[in-house]
């Protein structure tokens, strides 16, 4: 799943436009907008349509978030009101729209054809309900199941559903089919401030852990059995992640973010680092940061330098094995493997697009001279390094507000619009 955060605001009416001239423009692990993190899941098809050529658009706001669902697009405002306007991916078809009742957030359940509307208004509000969860289906509108409580994450057919007491403290936990919203376990939890879910090294979940004021429990994913508990010294301002067996606290503050790790085996605290003003990130198994200039990798339990490049701005793209760099001149790029800091390929141009679905490749673009006014597409294979232009798109003036998508499609915010056009191939 990949959301776009939009620009600015704009008149919006209901149906989607005619193609026209491109004119360019917590409950869960704690993510930080500074860094690019791209998931790379799935095979691409291409797309019937002329490649290089929009398909349709439709309006937008600026407070809008756009989200790629499967063959759907989910357009969410949120503000005084709450509405999801749903859109067909290939056609740009209005599918439906709900400004029927409250909704703070979406999830989308592509693979089930169901999206999540969450509705936590009430949770940690005396004399309200800890709040709601519809299933719906994405391509009508019509509702699968209806619970309460707030949905905390969603993975491979899978929701993990909490309740809460008056405080917005998690106290129970459960694990729904997405298809039908049948419980396949349920647990009651001690009063909990965050919950988190460890992803695995497949990307999928194993474990969900609750933090109350430094008591860690850890509970499988599978069928919600505790498997492990421990206590670790947290600052009441933390932000947690867990990844990798490893559990993460960030604190944010005028000097700079302070990064440290916890082994969630015996508990007992591996290391900190000072990440400066750029927040450190997990790069297979080490830790990189980004500093003037420069990328060094470190081991999160020593903050033994492991390797540093001195001729990169910062990060492009995080994955499980691959680091993208982003060239002190900021139009190429470099992918290294994070373990070792080899370059694999260098000055490769263009901008990562936000969430690429291709496996193992992605797709960069950047503008041309020659053709002035448009854009270029780049696909990188990140198992090689081998990187080829594939062709012309319209200018696209900001690739990050992009996404790629298993159907050969690009959804892109421009402006006031958004547009959906096919990639080159």
């Amino acid at each position: 799943m990949a959301v776009i955060e939009l620009g600015e605001p704009a008149p919006v009416t209901d149906e989607p436009t005619a193609p026209h001239r491109w004119r360019p423009r917590p409950w869960l692990i704690t993510a930080v907008a500074l860094l690019c993190v791209v998931a790379l899941t799935g095979s691409a098809r291409p797309h019937g349509g002329r490649p290089g050529r929009i398909l349709w658009s439709a309006p937008i706001a600026a407070e809008d978030q756009i989200t790629v669902a499967g063959d759907a697009v989910l357009q969410q405002r949120t503000g005084w009101t709450s509405e999801l306007t749903v859109y067909d991916l290939a056609t740009g078809a209005l599918r439906w729209r709900t400004g029927d009742a409250p909704l703070t957030r979406v999830l989308p359940s592509p693979a089930d054809a169901v999206v999540l509307v969450v509705d936590d208004q009430g949770v940690a509000t005396p004399n309200r309900d800890g709040g709601t969860v519809t299933a719906r289906r994405s391509a009508d509108g019509a509702t699968v199941w209806q619970q309460p409580g707030t949905v905390l994450t969603a993975d491979a057919g899978l929701a993990l559903i909490a309740d809460h007491d008056t405080r917005g403290w998690v106290i129970r936990l459960r694990q729904v089919r997405v298809a039908d919203g049948a419980a396949l376990w349920r647990r009651s939890i001690a009063p909990a401030r965050d919950v988190l879910v460890e992803p695995t090294r497949d990307g999928h979940f194993g474990r969900v852990l609750t933090v109350t004021n430094g008591r860690i429990d850890l509970y499988r994913w599978a069928d919600g059995v505790p498997s492990a508990s421990g206590r670790v010294t947290l600052a009441p301002d933390s932000l947690l992640s867990a990844v990798h067996g490893r559990l993460r606290a960030d604190r944010y503050a005028t000097a700079g973010i302070t990064s440290t790790w916890y082994d969630l085996t015996d508990f007992r605290q591996l290391g900190t680092i000072d990440a400066g003003t750029v927040p450190a990130v997990e790069c297979g198994p080490l830790v990189c940061r980004a500093g003037p200039a420069s990328v060094t990798a470190t081991e999160a339990g020593t903050g033994r330098e492991v390797w540093r490049r001195t001729d990169v701005a910062g990060f492009a793209l995080v994955t499980a094995d691959r680091l993208l760099l982003i060239a002190t001149d900021g139009s190429t790029r470099t992918l290294v493997d994070p373990a070792t800091g080899r370059a694999l390929a260098t000055h490769v141009p263009g901008e990562a697009v936000a969430n690429d679905t291709v496996r193992d490749s992605v797709l960069l673009l950047h503008d041309t001279r020659s053709p002035a006014g448009r854009s270029a597409a780049v696909r990188l294979d990140l198992t090689t390094g081998a990187w080829r232009t594939l062709g012309l798109l319209p200018s696209i003036r900001d690739p990050r507000r992009c996404v790629g998508t298993a159907a050969g499609l690009l959804l892109c915010q421009d402006n006031n619009r958004m547009l959906v056009a096919t990639v080159p191939v």
